[in-house]
């Protein structure tokens, strides 16, 4: 995912692909059989200070959304 940050050029420069976590917005409901379009959020890891987090503002992900197909789970193989 690309995340895109608002903020002083000299903390930009510090940020890595380790700085953020990407998650689910909310979970979704998994129905085998359905294909659902999640919302995904961009967070500051636990290695950008809170100092730098304060001077820092994410814009946005792209992409802003994942395409989820469930699947049932097969039953282990008999022993």
């Amino acid at each position: 995912a690309t995340v895109k940050v608002k903020g002083p050029v000299s903390l930009l420069r510090q940020l890595k692909s380790e700085s953020f976590e990407v998650i689910l917005q909310r979970p979704a409901e998994e129905v085998p059989g359905q294909t659902k379009e999640v919302p995904l959020e961009a967070r500051f890891s636990n290695l950008v200070p809170e100092d730098s987090r304060l001077r820092l503002s994410i814009q946005s992900i792209d992409p802003p959304s994942l395409k989820l197909r469930y699947v049932a789970k097969a039953p282990p193989p008999a022993r």
